[in-house]
């Protein structure tokens, strides 16, 4: 597993875990009704922005190292990874 994709997972669980917490602080009774579809949908859409902000950031990271250290004069930044793949495998 990529190192990216666990970090977006870390950051995802701890989202469940705060709004878990913030929902039992905001709970009358300090217990939580988790049949709430906003409670889900807010979960899943934040751990939706976690995934996609772990992910863009390392694709721009990538495609910045690849153009600037291992793309030849007048090749893509695309073609220089697919260069590089083809040569590892």
């Amino acid at each position: 597993m990529k190192k990216s994709t666990k970090i977006a997972i870390a950051a995802a669980l701890t989202t469940v875990a705060l709004a878990g917490m913030y929902a039992a602080y905001k709970a009358p009774n300090g217990q939580v009704n988790f049949t709430d579809n906003a409670v889900a949908k807010t979960i899943t859409s934040a751990y939706q922005a976690t995934e996609n902000a772990a992910v863009t950031g390392w694709e721009k990271t990538e495609d910045f190292f690849v153009s600037k250290f291992f793309a030849k004069d007048g090749e893509s930044t695309q073609e220089a990874k697919e260069r590089l793949q083809t040569k590892n495998d």
